[in-house]
């Protein structure tokens, strides 16, 4: 990949709304709680001396990440994003098509989610680099859906933006962890391991002007933990 791809974090400065460069400025994610445990302090109060504040508790699944908040050019749109700041792999892309629904109400509905799926799929799969990435990491995600009315009830339909959401990540985590050689337009099921896709950063972009460019924004990336 280019430097543009394998370098998105590289600055360190707080981020603001009107920051308009693909810089970032890190924040962290509180560990999960437990239950019947207090969580842990937020971000503000963290310091040299919160060790001596910590509270006893059970180990959580999956460790604490700095994630990054910035702007990233995709397509035609400058699009708020989250990342890892220190992630160890990502990819960022445009996918074009019709958006398919995870409650299709007809024939030609089931059709065009699944050839949305593969779409995206094979897009994840070309962008990621040649060999699978491991379900295991833990991902950040962000994804900008552009729609163009006419192909969803005109400009008067209400569209509920979370029905496009699932077959979308189903999608983009069969092209990020199928093997180089797998075909994707025979998966029976999407049915990938995603649950350590862990924040998720969902926009409705400006309408599209039609339907040739009618489609998502994604940027992902993700970091490799050890076993402790």
């Amino acid at each position: 990949m280019p430097p543009s791809e394998v370098e998105p974090f590289g600055g360190q400065g707080v981020w603001r709304p009107n920051d308009n460069r693909d810089t970032f400025g890190k924040v962290r994610i509180p560990s999960r709680g437990v239950e019947g445990q207090a969580p842990r302090e937020p971000f503000g109060m963290w310091g040299p001396e919160a060790a001596d504040r910590s509270i006893a508790r059970t180990p959580v699944d999956r460790p604490d990440v700095q994630i990054a908040f910035g702007h990233r050019e995709l397509g035609p749109w400058t699009v708020p994003v989250v990342g890892i700041s220190d992630a160890t792999r990502f990819a960022s892309l445009r996918v074009l098509g019709e958006i398919g629904n995870s409650v299709p109400t007809s024939e030609r509905g089931k059709k065009v989610v699944q050839a949305w799926k593969l779409n995206v799929a094979s897009e994840a799969r070309a962008k990621r680099g040649d060999m699978p990435w491991d379900p295991e990491d833990r991902s950040v995600v962000t994804l900008g859906f552009s729609f163009c009315p006419e192909l969803h009830g005109g400009s008067w339909q209400r569209l509920d933006v979370e029905n496009y959401i699932k077959p979308t990540l189903d999608a983009l985590a069969a092209g990020l962890f199928s093997e180089p050689g797998e075909d994707l337009a025979s998966i029976p099921q999407w049915g990938y391991d995603d649950s350590n896709f862990s924040t998720l950063l969902i926009h409705r972009l400006p309408d599209a002007p039609s339907p040739a460019v009618e489609g998502v924004a994604i940027f992902v990336s993700a970091k490799q933990f050890q076993e402790h």
